[in-house]
């Protein structure tokens, strides 16, 4: 309900990604990077599902005066409440995507030789 899914997808692959290469070489370094793959992923999924849950809720309210009330709310919140409510849900997730874009970079980057 909230359209992202492929986003998820995308996220996953590139933390996914990330933490194989970091735990490259090392014994145990496909399930430690597993490992910290879901860990570092459990939160922001699920907050992100739970959110999808209520928004499917709420898009599936038929009763007329429920149906009103609730377009008369959304239609009063000011523009930069809803950005802000998308900065918070969607963008702003615990671990950050600053450091998995920049850990991504530094994976694609070609290497330099010595």
């Amino acid at each position: 309900n909230m359209g992202q899914g492929a986003c998820m997808a995308i996220e996953d692959a590139l933390v996914l990604a990330v933490a194989l290469k970091e735990h490259e070489g090392e014994r145990y370094g496909v399930e430690d990077a597993l490992r910290e793959y879901e860990q570092l992923r459990m939160e922001h999924t699920a907050k992100v599902q739970a959110l999808s849950w209520t928004q499917g809720k709420l898009g599936q309210i038929s009763h007329p005066v429920l149906v009103w009330l609730k377009e008369l709310v959304l239609s009063r919140l000011p523009t930069s409440a809803h950005i802000r409510k998308l900065r918070d849900n969607i963008f702003n997730h615990p671990e950050g995507m600053g450091r998995w874009l920049d850990a991504y970079a530094r994976l694609s980057a070609p290497m330099a030789s010595s």
